[in-house]
């Protein structure tokens, strides 16, 4: 399916912009706190956060591919290619940003308020 192609690679965008953020964020909070109370906060390792965005990426494909297949060979297939493709990409993306968040050291539940 060439829709799942162009919106997988929406999502693997989606994916460096949320771990770009992610570490923007822990480096924003580790000048603040290294003015404030030295030493209380670790400094940011951009190799974790490089993994993390391997393995969401990775995540993300496979979920996508996975999600694909169930819907291919399921006997009731009324929805248009895109639509499939677009549910699948979706499916594989929230899975992957949590991975992604997972691997980094955030709750994915916590942003939920849980």
């Amino acid at each position: 399916m060439w829709w799942a192609t162009g919106f997988v690679l929406l999502t693997l965008v989606g994916l460096g912009a949320l771990a770009w953020a992610a570490l923007l964020m822990h480096a924003m909070l580790y000048g603040t706190f290294q003015v404030m109370d030295p030493g209380s906060v670790a400094a940011p390792e951009p190799g974790r956060y490089a993994r993390a965005l391997v393995v969401g990426c990775l995540v993300d494909v496979a979920g996508t591919a996975a999600m694909l297949r169930l819907l291919l060979r399921s006997t009731d297939r009324r929805w248009p290619a895109w639509a499939s493709a677009l549910l699948a990409a979706a499916v594989g993306g929230v899975v992957a940003a949590s991975t992604l968040l997972l691997v980094v050291g955030v709750s994915p539940l916590s942003l939920l308020g849980y």
